[in-house]
């Protein structure tokens, strides 16, 4: 069997990164709309100060933990990582069109 692994991020990083304005337009509200940089830092401190190191990319996987991120997952050798593949592919789409660092 294969193990798949699901991405996330460090808060801490998010916070320590120098261009951290580009990650802006990744937070969104209830609504879609973008919420200022001022206030991605607030909710970003308040999370790492009520003990939660990482957030997931993407919707969190069943056993996703706040401290640790995917604990990992069984798969069948012969199936691909198919989300895996996918967040890569949207990832660099972001990347290329300036969207991420």
């Amino acid at each position: 069997m294969a193990r798949t692994i699901h991405v996330h991020v460090s808060i801490e990083w998010l916070l320590r990164a120098e261009r951290f304005g580009g990650f802006a337009n990744s937070f969104r509200d209830s609504a879609g709309r973008p919420i200022p940089l001022n206030r991605v830092r607030k909710l970003l401190t308040d999370l790492l100060d009520s003990g939660v190191k990482v957030l997931p990319i993407g919707e969190p996987c069943d056993g996703f933990d706040d401290v640790t991120g995917c604990p990992g997952h069984e798969r069948p050798e012969d199936m691909p990582p198919r989300k895996q593949i996918e967040l890569m592919a949207a990832l660099l789409k972001r990347k290329n069109e300036g969207e991420l660092l």
